[in-house]
Formats: C-alpha cells, sequence, structure tokens
C-alpha cells in the first residue's frame, strides 16, 4: 500500500465516523458504508451510557468509554489502556500491566507469583510480596533473598565504593548444604545476635559449623577475637566467655599471639592451650580444680623463653557463665603488647561471646 493509499483511507475512517454518528440520536447500531470501493465498517454501536463500540456490541472487539479503550471481549483474553496503564487481561485478572513507572509480568492475584520492574529494582513476587529482589542502585547493588510471612532473609550487597562484598543475613540465619535428595549434610550458621555477659552487651561473632552425622546439640564452634588496642605487658586479658548449662560439654583449642609494635622478634609469642570442661545434671563441675581445666599445649617462637603465658577460666558473673583470661608476661620489658586469638570449640556450649571489643 502507497502513502496516498494509507492516507486516503485515513480520510475515509475519519469522514465515516464524522457521518455515523448524527444520524440518530437513539443509540443504537449503525450501519456505516465505505467509499471509493473499500470495505465498510460494519457496524458501530453508541450504547445508553455514551460508551463506543466497533463491530457487534456483543463481541465488543474495541470499546472506548470516553477514558478507557478496550480491544478484545471483556469476559476473556483482552487489553485495556488508560491514562494510567496499559493492562493485559483475561477476564478480570491481570496478567501484565504497564504503568509509567513499573512493568508488572505475571498474575497479581492471591497465589500467584509475577515480576516487577521499576527504575531501580526488579522483584519476584508473590501477589505484592517480595520474594527476590535484584536492586541495581549505583551506591550499593544488592540481591535479597525473602520468605512469605515472616522477617527472615539473605542479602548479598557490594558496598558502595570500596571492594567489599557483604552477605548480611537476618538474625539467626543459616546457610545449609543439603545432597540431591534434599537430606542436610552440613549447615554453616553465622549468630548475629547480641549477648549478654557479666551484666554487659557483647557482640557474639561465633561462627557455628554442624557436621553430617552430629545432631543439633553437637555443633563446632569458632570464634576469633583482638583489636589493635595494646595492653600493659603483663595485664590480664579477657579473651571469649561461654555459657554452660546442665549436662553439656565443651572443649577448646585455643591459639593465642602477641607482638609488641615497636619491640625487636624476642618479644614475639604464640602458644596454644587446650580447655576441658563439664557440668552434669547435679550441676557439678569437672575437673574440679581450675587449673585442671586449662592446660598448655605447645608454645613457640619464644626465645630463650623470654615469655610466659598463665591461661586461666574463671567465673563470668552471671549464670553458668565462665570466661577465659590470658596473662602474657615478658621476662624483659616490652612495654606494650598486642594480642589476638582463634578458639576451635566443640561441645554443646549454649552460647560463646568475644569478650575483646
Amino acid at each position: 500500500m502507497t502513502l496516498i493509499e494509507e492516507e486516503e483511507i485515513a480520510v475515509i475512517v475519519k469522514k465515516t465516523l464524522a457521518d455515523a454518528l448524527p444520524i440518530s440520536n437513539t443509540p443504537g447500531p449503525v450501519d456505516v458504508t465505505g467509499e471509493g470501493g473499500f470495505a465498510a465498517l460494519s457496524l458501530l454501536y453508541l450504547d445508553a451510557r455514551g460508551d463506543l463500540y466497533i463491530k457487534e456490541q456483543q463481541n465488543q472487539p474495541l470499546v472506548w468509554d470516553g477514558t478507557d479503550v478496550t480491544i478484545g471481549p471483556t469476559n476473556s483474553e483482552h487489553i485495556t489502556i488508560s491514562p494510567s496503564a496499559i493492562d493485559f487481561k483475561d477476564g478480570d485478572d491481570v496478567l501484565t500491566s504497564i504503568t509509567p513507572g513499573a512493568i508488572t509480568v505475571g498474575e497479581t492475584g492471591a497465589g500467584n507469583k509475577n515480576i516487577k520492574i521499576t527504575n531501580d529494582q526488579i522483584n519476584l513476587r508473590e501477589n505484592e510480596t517480595d520474594i527476590v529482589t535484584f536492586s541495581i542502585t549505583s551506591n550499593a547493588p544488592s540481591l535479597k533473598f525473602e520468605d512469605v510471612g515472616s522477617t527472615k532473609f539473605w542479602e548479598f550487597r557490594k558496598d558502595y565504593n570500596t571492594n567489599e562484598f557483604t552477605v548480611r543475613p537476618e538474625t539467626n540465619s543459616i546457610f545449609k548444604f543439603m545432597d540431591d535428595s534434599g537430606t542436610t549434610t552440613t549447615t554453616l550458621g553465622i549468630d548475629t545476635t547480641d549477648t549478654t555477659f557479666n551484666g554487659g552487651s557483647k557482640t557474639n561473632n561465633s561462627i557455628v559449623t554442624q557436621h553430617m552425622g552430629q545432631t543439633s546439640g553437637m555443633p563446632i564452634n569458632s570464634i576469633m577475637g583482638g583489636t589493635d588496642e595494646v595492653y600493659v605487658d603483663g595485664a590480664t586479658v579477657d579473651l571469649f566467655g561461654f555459657t554452660l548449662a546442665t549436662s553439656q560439654v565443651m572443649y577448646c583449642d585455643l591459639t593465642i599471639m602477641s607482638w609488641s609494635p615497636g619491640a625487636t622478634q624476642e618479644e614475639q609469642g604464640v602458644s596454644r592451650w587446650r580447655i576441658i570442661i563439664y557440668k552434669d545434671n547435679a550441676n557439678n563441675v569437672y575437673p574440679s580444680s581450675d587449673s585442671d581445666k586449662v592446660d598448655e599445649v605447645e608454645a613457640w617462637r619464644e626465645f630463650d623463653k623470654v615469655t610466659s603465658d598463665t591461661v586461666a577460666i574463671a567465673a563470668g558473673g552471671g549464670t553458668n557463665e565462665y570466661k577465659i583470661t590470658a596473662d602474657r608476661e615478658y621476662a624483659s620489658s616490652a612495654g606494650e603488647t598486642r594480642l589476638v586469638y582463634k578458639a576451635d570449640i566443640i561441645g554443646t556450649a549454649t552460647a560463646i561471646t568475644n569478650l575483646q571489643e
């Protein structure tokens, strides 16, 4: 079809519509005859409300009500075009919607899944509840997984203007490693809950690993502590605390490293310790002597034994609380020293708390 022919058709349609409506003041069907050999519009219908139908009123292939345009019968698949949206509908169900700020693909009614795309997010949703969120903001792009009906989530976020990538869980969320049958084989949990130890709130940064073949009451815990803060040579330092309830046992492999920032190599030291404590169902604690609960396994990088350690276990101040302390002495004055530790723990301790803040 040539451009001239298209223009002629446009003129004919305009004239047809203009000539058709005034035929009668009574709403009803209007036949329109084509001109110049072109096919006629079979029927225009103006109902009592003033809605304009093209072709049969019953089939409603196109309806204009003065505001919205509907293409297709409204009792089945059709499109509604309004000033605020374009909706693809099946009866009363919206399957896809395009608005000035978002595109929603999929049915939004109860039990249904859909995808919503906006300027800065892609949301995989159930009804209007986000399940997976892709945030494409330039400051902190992220991927967030949530479940319906609770506050549990895991979020992976690229921190702004750094090389850091943050994995941010909701409190006490758990990673699970499953076999192909869906059976849990190993879980890795990060406990983000603050604990109360000796009357004060302490940051709990223990990492809990659950291995196959063990029950939930027999975890392996790892905890690390130590900062750039300096301690006076010979001062007692609180390392970590734990809560041991009735019928619980804790075994710990503890590694301590310290160094003096301004001193020579002779003031460096590393030592390893073994700690064990058990509380029976009558609240009796074994071993009975505190000195028997703690034992030095190995010491090295201590040239000419210029350092000596004392690691001790003591009551933590609260019910069922204990704490581990360290005292590193230098034969010659080393001034101030820095200290870090790592503890690998097995058993059934209720809570492990880092006391280095």
